[in-house]
């Protein structure tokens, strides 16, 4: 019976599954977006361009005081292999200042990660990512946008917060690094925001 189940299953993924797999970001209408912000710099918006992982890690490094979130292993994988996953880059004067990491699931739109430099940080700059997450969001059909947060991290959740997002559920042990409990936090189309 079960050998069945199996079978049956592994014909439907060969016959179901993408015939041929394209990534999402080819769907995406997304244009070079340009913002002025506060400071009086342009920042630029580029979607996915692996030859700035190097600059990602190193703003992430910064951002998070010498560690990394994801590394340039990590990063790669996720923008060459994971064809649901896509990147917006901001920039200033051609320099990457920060990203959004983004991956369509079944029921929404994961915030894998979001980082701005610390010298650009308080300029608006993670507001402008969010607005684009949520357009992309739309783009992809999901009604939500969902991430995770340390417990700890209470600055990073007020913003999420002050953005319309809810806490729903927490994750004991989430973190490899110290295993701090995360907050799973959602967006949905609708609810208020600033």
């Amino acid at each position: 019976m079960w050998k069945e189940l199996i079978d049956s299953f592994y014909q439907y993924v060969l016959t179901n599954w993408w015939e041929d797999p394209i990534w999402i970001g080819t769907y995406l209408q997304f244009n070079a977006a340009t913002y002025h912000l506060p400071c009086g710099k342009t920042l630029t918006l580029k979607l996915s361009n692996t030859n700035y992982i190097r600059e990602m890690v190193a703003v992430e490094t910064a951002a998070y005081h010498g560690e990394t979130a994801w590394g340039m292993r990590d990063i790669l994988f996720d923008m060459t292999h994971n064809l649901q996953s896509v990147y917006i880059q901001g920039f200033i004067d051609q320099q990457l200042i920060g990203f959004i990491g983004l991956r369509q699931d079944a029921d929404d739109v994961h915030i894998t990660n979001i980082v701005v430099h610390p010298t650009m940080q308080s300029q608006g700059i993670g507001h402008i990512f969010l607005y684009e997450a949520q357009f992309l969001a739309i783009q992809m059909q999901r009604q939500q946008l969902s991430l995770e947060v340390r417990l700890s991290n209470t600055r990073a959740q007020s913003f999420y917060k002050h953005h319309g997002f809810e806490i729903v559920a927490q994750k004991p042990h989430y973190y490899k690094r110290g295993h701090e409990d995360a907050l799973v936090m959602i967006w949905k189309w609708g609810e208020p925001h600033d």
